[in-house]
């Protein structure tokens, strides 16, 4: 089970993404995680990460740069626990050195990364960009996946497939609304349940949960736009 209160922590792993400031958002919860254990983490910066979103996202923690230490490229000797964070630098060539400081690491964020997995003795994910601040973590070996948003010194874990399907109704609403003028809340559950080719009971919880999220106002059984 993908839990993220463990990266960095009790879970070993290497993220692959080609994204930058997704990447950096993946250490900072790991040191996070760390030092909210009450350990001292230091990260290898072996490609430039976002310096001030990672001091941001600790920051709005209550942490400061005394809590964690950030070292250029990797270390000869290091301390537990060791992050690393090598987004557009191929960490490959580096094997030996890995597997020297693997007991040491407990968190690789990088581009290229699945050959790493042996000398880690580690879990890998894959993190994909799927719109916006919207991405995809996926468990390498269990296949377990989970849709996050990144944005505003935030990680958090959010049910997309209701959240697109939301979208959708909305935008079926709309062109019905444009097209037809004035809707009934009965003609709107109508609309939807062809449209998008659901139960009427499913029809009636979408319309519902756009009033609720305030999307559209539901009044005197007409649909209105807030």
């Amino acid at each position: 089970m993908i839990d993220l209160g463990s990266f960095g922590k009790s879970i070993r792993a290497i993220v692959v993404t080609h994204y930058g400031v997704a990447a950096t958002y993946m250490i900072a919860l790991a040191a996070t995680n760390l030092i909210s254990s009450g350990i001292f983490p230091t990260i290898a910066e072996i490609s430039p990460m976002n310096r001030s979103l990672f001091e941001g996202f600790l920051e709005r923690r209550g942490f400061s740069r005394s809590d964690y230490d950030i070292i250029q490229g990797l270390p000869r000797f290091a301390k537990y626990p060791l992050l690393i964070y090598s987004v557009g630098y191929d960490l490959r060539p580096n094997i030996s050195e890995l597997e020297r400081l693997s007991h040491q690491i407990t968190l690789v964020v990088t581009h290229v990364g699945k050959s790493l997995r042996l000398v880690l003795k580690s879990g890998i994910y894959e993190l994909k960009r799927v719109e916006g601040d919207i991405f995809l973590l996926e468990d390498g070996w269990t296949k377990e996946r989970k849709y996050m948003e990144i944005n505003n010194f935030e990680i958090k874990i959010v049910n997309y497939r209701e959240r697109k399907s939301e979208r959708e109704a909305l935008k079926v609403l709309l062109d019905a609304m444009s097209e037809q003028g004035e809707l009934s809340t009965k003609d709107a559950i109508f609309v939807l349940q062809g449209k998008l080719n659901i139960s009427k009971e499913e029809a009636r919880r979408m319309l519902y949960g756009l009033a609720q999220s305030g999307k559209l106002r539901l009044l005197h059984g007409k649909v209105e736009l807030s």
